[in-house]
């Protein structure tokens, strides 16, 4: 939660360090640490990551980064670091349906529709895993309940 605007929460972000060179996704793992407390690695293997334009003549760049937690780590583990007080009032570990509904970037309309294809992507991985099992009458409903949100949200 911004510490700025109360009502607004975000993903944890930030500046790359263009005068080190640092790269946009040294800049995510490090700016989620630093606001959160949480150890994130990067996470390439999910092939999301975005340059999105934005701005009234599109000259600013957002780049969306998608990060997972360290291996063997949980979010009920908690943070291992303490989050900058002064950018941050809160942390919350929540389910992505329901980041999707606290999260709003006012300067970025594309910001949305990242947030709906991240979340089909993770959908259509958990659709794959479960056809990989016997199909049973129960998994057979799971897998038409998911078909049909992907559908939604699409």
């Amino acid at each position: 939660q911004d510490s700025a605007y109360p009502l607004y929460w975000e993903f944890p972000g930030g500046d790359v360090d263009a005068r080190s060179g640092e790269h946009p996704t040294v800049s995510a793992v490090r700016e989620a640490f630093e606001e959160t407390g949480y150890e994130v690695v990067h996470a390439p293997d999910y092939g999301l990551d975005e340059a999105v334009k934005w701005g009234r003549d599109l000259a600013n760049t957002n780049n969306m980064i998608v990060c997972r937690l360290k291996e063997g780590r949980t979010p009920a583990d908690g943070p291992t670091g303490r989050a900058d007080s002064v950018e941050v009032r809160n942390v919350r570990w929540v389910p992505f349906d329901v980041a999707l509904h606290m999260m709003r970037d006012p300067n970025n309309a594309d910001y949305p529709n990242f947030l709906r294809k991240v979340q089909c992507h993770f959908m259509h991985q958990a659709f794959e895993r479960l056809r990989q099992k016997p199909i049973t009458p129960a998994i057979n409903k799971q897998l038409e309940c998911m078909r049909h949100t992907m559908e939604t949200v699409l």
